[in-house]
């Protein structure tokens, strides 16, 4: 055989193999991944590996035998015909009271069509990782009842379309970022039960669509800003059980229509006045 046939039949059979590939990357079965699938299931099979103890076994189907669209705890966006599986991201990671132990890995920050990120009620360490750098669609991130340390990383405003932060129930310390304020989406902000100090930052008072405000039982001190008085949906405003000083803003209380179920509970002991007059 000639050189010039020999050439013939190698690229031939590069075609050949160009068709095979494209015939299986449009088989409804194919597992063949895009990049940003393969992003997506890095993230996760790096989050599976920071947990060391599953004694429920919800991660076991976390493997590489099926999509990770079909895991326990993992939501995708939607399979249609112009998204077919293969090019699906994840949209939600719900796996609350499973007893995990471990830590949060940094990259579910990797995970950038993330809408919801719920891990409460489990035993989950270490610092709280920043990730909100891409996860500019998180509409939910609930980290509650944890054993999470450290603080609230910078950059919690990137994730402007938060609309419930929860990280109740951690030993989360530092000061209660005034960037939150930046987020105004937000309708629920839990904060309770940590060891944050400092004061209540004034930018709080930013947030127009604030429904629940809850910072009980943690160290902060100084007075109650007035620019909370701004918080014209706030249904829920919780702050007792810390070391503050001073008056309520009467103007929160003009909020209390009788369409709301406005609640404020303050102890007794660490307010001087209870309205401010």
């Amino acid at each position: 055989m000639g050189a010039q046939e020999s050439l013939k039949v190698d690229i031939l059979s590069v075609v050949c193999a160009l068709l095979l590939l494209s015939y299986s990357a449009s088989n409804g079965d194919c597992a063949v991944l895009r990049p940003n699938d393969n992003s997506d299931l890095l993230s996760l099979l790096d989050f599976k590996q920071a947990i060391t103890k599953d004694p429920t076994r919800v991660l076991s189907s976390w493997n590489r035998s099926v999509h990770f669209c079909r895991w326990k705890g993992v939501t995708c966006t939607p399979d249609t015909d112009s998204i077919p599986q293969r090019q699906r991201r994840v949209a939600a990671l719900q796996l609350s009271a499973q007893s995990l132990e471990g830590h949060i890995s940094p990259s579910l920050g990797n995970l950038t069509s993330l809408v919801a990120l719920n891990l409460s009620t489990n035993s989950l360490t270490g610092q709280l990782p920043p990730l909100c750098a891409h996860l500019r669609k998180l509409q939910v991130l609930d980290l509650s009842n944890n054993l999470l340390q450290g603080i609230i990383p910078d950059g919690i405003s990137n994730c402007s379309e938060l609309r419930k932060l929860d990280l109740y129930g951690n030993s989360l310390h530092g000061s209660v970022p005034k960037e939150i304020g930046l987020l105004s989406r937000l309708s629920v902000l839990e904060l309770s039960l940590n060891n944050f100090t400092g004061i209540v930052p004034e930018t709080l008072g930013n947030l127009s669509s604030l429904e629940i405000l809850h910072i009980t039982d943690n160290l902060l001190v100084g007075s109650i800003p007035s620019q909370l008085g701004r918080l014209s949906k706030i249904m829920y405003f919780l702050l007792g059980g810390n070391r503050l000083s001073g008056r309520i803003p009467i103007s929160l209380f003009n909020h209390a229509h009788a369409t709301t179920r406005f609640f404020c509970c303050l102890s007794l002991d660490e307010l001087t006045t209870m309205v401010d007059r």
